[in-house]
């Protein structure tokens, strides 16, 4: 297997895990505020998170290099694991655009399961084309979806913990391969992962999604960790991060600077 980089501007996509899972791993490394619910995951277990999503795609799902897995709906600490679960397997994160569509195929959709509801058939334009749909279910440790989802829809909560805490690719994305494709460009393996940033950074979950991934990597690779925000825990907490209770959350959690 190929080893991790870490020199500046070398790390890909498909080396956070393992970055995650080395060295100071106890530290946190992802940081979730939403109404009501504060998650706090050390580099160790969000990369076992990730590596039960990634053997879940590559075991059921079909997953591996090429499998184009899209993510649907507003940045949550959930959807970066299924991030870097797709880097793993050696897989292209699709975000934005609109729908799917013969010009815009995927083969794996990530969705809230509160999206779907029991209306939802095959072809419903949210997943159509998909071989496989995958219910996210954003309440914290969650074990079942908490509403009735339609058949043939994986329920993510029910399934995720019975999967290993470690696992193997098959096989390693090419350099050239594409690992983020969102409604500005594509972006290969070796393209993705920005130089390193330490620190703790505020991430806004207003920000697009592709934006949110990138910056997360980047901080990841550098051995730094993100404070991701619910915009409904921003309105709660007044909106602006530098006034008020946002700003003094903030600098309790040791934010060391906005996204840039």
């Amino acid at each position: 297997m190929r080893p991790w980089r870490t020199n500046a501007g070398m790390t890909r996509p498909d080396d956070l895990a393992r970055i995650l899972r080395s060295g100071e791993s106890a530290l946190p490394r992802l940081i979730w505020h939403a109404p009501g619910e504060r998650i706090e995951l050390s580099g160790r277990v969000l990369a076992t998170w990730t590596a039960k999503a990634a053997d879940l795609l590559q075991e059921d799902l079909d997953g591996g290099v090429g499998t184009r897995v899209r993510l649907e709906g507003d940045p949550h600490w959930r959807l970066l694991v299924w991030a870097l679960a797709t880097w793993t397997v050696g897989g292209t994160v699709v975000v934005g655009g609109g729908a799917p569509s013969a010009e815009n195929p995927v083969d794996v959709v990530v969705i809230d399961g509160e999206r779907l509801g029991e209306t939802w058939e095959p072809g419903a334009a949210e997943t159509q084309g998909a071989d496989w749909v995958v219910a996210l279910t954003r309440a914290a440790l969650a074990r079942r979806s908490p509403v009735p989802l339609p058949a043939g829809v994986v329920d993510e909560a029910a399934v995720l913990l019975s999967h290993p805490d470690e696992m193997d690719p098959y096989d390693t994305a090419p350099a050239t391969a594409p690992a983020l494709v969102g409604d500005a460009a594509s972006v290969t393996y070796d393209d993705l992962v920005t130089p390193g940033v330490e620190g703790r950074l505020h991430v806004s979950g207003t920000a697009p999604l592709a934006e949110v991934l990138r910056t997360a990597a980047s901080a990841w690779a550098g051995g730094g960790s993100i404070l991701l925000t619910d915009p409904r825990w921003e309105e709660e907490h007044g909106g602006d991060p530098t006034q008020g209770s946002f700003a003094r959350i903030l600098e309790s959690e040791g934010v060391t600077g906005p996204a840039a």
